[in-house]
């Protein structure tokens, strides 16, 4: 599905990006090398709770009738 830029914080995904990102950065020791950036994001992705992606995809939503609501205007998301 495409997505406007302007609507791209309603996208699951987009927040499951974020979370595997502060993951990442959080790591105590950075990868620095490219199997290491490879790698980084599948032992992240494997971590992430499974209610967490749920509770995101079930938002969803939540998120299209917040934006109609707003008729495309500002939202919480």
């Amino acid at each position: 599905m495409d997505w406007s830029d302007r609507f791209s914080g309603i996208n699951p995904l987009e927040h499951v990006w974020d979370i595997l990102q502060r993951w990442i950065c959080d790591r105590p020791v950075q990868p620095l090398t490219k199997e290491g950036l490879k790698r980084a994001p599948i032992e992240e992705w494997a971590q992430i709770p499974h209610p967490a992606i749920r509770k995101l995809i079930r938002s969803f939503n939540f998120r299209c009738r917040a934006i109609i609501t707003a008729r495309g205007g500002h939202t919480r998301y």
